[in-house]
């Protein structure tokens, strides 16, 4: 279990660290960068917020469920994939084949065999990252001017929208953070069972903060979510905001950038909240 200093809310504010492309990376205050995303406080909030959307889908689907559908792969526009109708035709296309079927299915049964990530088993992680890559590479798998049709961040965001415990939604950002390599990789450098292995050694290493954090959410949006968010989740979209949202000059009003020591400061409106949290605020973010 993860140690807890004297105040019940240290886990707001416990910095997650562990890239081991970026030591000195660390996402402080993530209950704050979380409240921000799913527009608790700033300037997403709403009574429309997208990522609060997202997941209250992706809550009541999972193995369980049946096969990943044309449903969660539509619902990742909520996630900026930019699918529409090609994208779809093309998955409908491509799954009538019954050697993909087939595969699909044995993944989703492996899957389904354990409760998140954390208990996945190597095998299962590597028949994951498999597919993924697999499909990635498939010559059908290009427009009319060979543009790939789902590359590796649409399908992870598919695959999120459908298993949300098991499967973290690795976009662009992502990859960037766990790998150095481009933002938009191409398909011959995905090595999506690796970028899994990585995801849950980081998962597993703060894995009772996450999970303390999802459900503290949970019980802030007071009855938004079917259930609290996963800790898988709760990761991907504390990375994904601290990679490339809060430094936006929108969120000015809750941090201000110290350019002399290349770093953010909480600016009033943030520390207003941590500090209405019952924590005691550290004064920089990361």
């Amino acid at each position: 279990m993860m140690e807890l200093g004297d105040c019940m809310n240290d886990y707001e504010i416990a910095p997650i660290r562990g890239l081991k492309r970026f030591p000195n990376w660390q996402i402080t205050f993530p209950y704050l960068k979380l409240a921000l995303k799913y527009g608790l406080v700033g300037p997403w909030k709403g009574e429309f917020n997208r990522s609060v959307q997202f997941d209250a889908y992706s809550l009541c689907r999972g193995p369980s469920k049946g096969l990943p559908n044309g449903a969660d792969l539509l619902i990742t526009a909520l996630m900026n994939s930019g699918v529409g109708l090609k994208h779809l035709k093309w998955m409908e296309a491509w799954l009538e084949d019954g050697t993909h079927l087939k595969r699909l299915k044995s993944l989703v049964e492996a899957v389904g065999q354990c409760s998140g990530l954390r208990e996945m088993p190597q095998e299962t992680i590597e028949a994951l990252g498999d597919f993924v890559d697999t499909t990635i590479r498939d010559d059908s798998n290009k427009d009319g001017r060979g543009r790939k049709l789902l590359g590796g961040s649409r399908l992870f965001k598919w695959l999120s929208a459908w298993a949300s415990q098991h499967v973290p939604m690795i976009d662009g950002e992502l990859h960037h953070a766990f790998t150095r390599k481009p933002w938009r990789p191409t398909p011959k450098c995905h090595h999506s069972c690796t970028l899994l292995n990585d995801y849950k050694e980081l998962l597993v290493l703060h894995f009772d903060q996450l999970d303390m954090l999802g459900k503290q959410l949970f019980r802030d949006l007071k009855g938004l979510l079917p259930e609290p968010i996963p800790p898988v989740r709760v990761l991907d979209s504390l990375i994904w905001f601290d990679w490339v949202a809060y430094k936006k000059p929108e969120f000015e009003g809750i941090w201000l950038r110290n350019k002399k020591k290349e770093k953010y400061d909480l600016a009033e409106c943030g520390l207003k909240f941590v500090e209405n949290r019952g924590v005691t605020p550290i004064i920089s973010s990361g």
